[in-house]
């Protein structure tokens, strides 16, 4: 019995200590896991304290790099009127290799070299033709001549191809010395009506002035010395308004032209012949960079074949 007893306590005593072993490494598991967590947290914890600190020193180099890029970047420019397209292709239909059109505001500009004075005259014909059929063209669309003669002379507004919208001064009154070089500005006998083959000449200008809208502009009026004195500064005057309102049934602002006359008091040419005569009557463009000035009324019409008995 005792050897029993003595087995018995023997296979007790085997048990507890497996008891306490299981103890032993259930505490150990737990500290490790216990360990973990902690570490866990303490990690945590560490990066929102880096999250909430302000950066030290901000080094935003890629968004830096596209502030620079967009502040360089040139504007978009705006998208061209949709005529546009069917104004080239109407000039392009007509089958002249040497025909061009330039646009620009309401400006439909035709360039080239043509063959002789005839082809011109029918291209400018043909061309206008069909760029006023071309739909949503708007009515007030200037066609400038600028189409050259083989052997000949430039078109009259071959000086609008060194301009643009919002152009200089300088470039500006260089555009209307240019055009009116070795030109003038028919007027009926005596009076102040202007003669339908001015018509190319003034819209050239006229397209000119739309380009250098940002200039006030001056028309003057200039007879020459034959007749009565007032009364060529009268006529002066009315010349210079007919201009002026040529101009704005064009479209171009009213408040921008000023209409002067000067009568016979600046003479180009000095004299009494028929070369200082047809010189000295004509209209001059000024344009100046001061504020706009109101345009004058315009005159009482003028009757008769007073000054310059030879103006034509």
């Amino acid at each position: 019995m005792a050897g029993h007893h003595h087995g018995g306590a023997e296979a007790h005593g085997h048990a507890h200590d497996h008891g306490n072993e299981q103890e032993r490494e259930t505490s150990a598991w737990q500290w490790v896991v216990l360990t973990g967590l902690m570490v866990a947290a303490l990690i945590w914890a560490w990066s929102l304290a880096r999250k909430a600190e302000p950066t030290a020193n901000p080094v935003p180099v890629v968004h830096e790099h596209h502030e620079e890029a967009h502040a360089e970047a040139p504007p978009a420019p705006p998208p061209e009127p949709v005529f546009f397209a069917g104004v080239r292709s109407a000039v392009s239909g007509l089958s002249l290799p040497w025909l061009s059109v330039a646009l620009q505001d309401r400006l439909a500009t035709l360039s080239g070299t043509a063959p002789d004075q005839a082809a011109k005259d029918a291209a400018l014909i043909a061309a206008e033709t069909a760029i006023r059929a071309v739909p949503e063209v708007p009515a007030d669309l200037l066609v400038i001549d600028a189409i050259a003669v083989e052997g000949g002379a430039a078109g009259v507004g071959s000086a609008l191809a060194e301009l643009s919208t919002g152009t200089t001064l300088e470039a500006c009154q260089t555009a209307f010395t240019e055009t009116m070089a070795g030109r003038a500005i028919g007027f009926e006998l005596g009076q102040a009506a202007i003669t339908p083959d001015s018509a190319r000449l003034l819209d050239a200008l006229t397209g000119a002035a739309v380009l250098c809208a940002a200039f006030p502009i001056e028309i003057a009026g200039h007879t020459d010395i034959q007749g009565d004195a007032a009364r060529n500064q009268t006529l002066s005057e009315a010349r210079a308004v007919a201009v002026r309102d040529y101009l704005a049934a064009k479209g171009v602002d009213p408040m921008r032209l000023t209409p002067v006359g000067y009568g016979s008091t600046q003479p180009l040419v000095p004299g009494d012949t028929p070369e200082a005569h047809a010189a000295n009557r004509r209209i001059a463009f000024s344009l100046s960079a001061a504020p706009v000035v109101e345009a004058a009324p315009a005159p009482a019409p003028v009757e008769g074949h007073g000054a310059g008995g030879h103006e034509g």
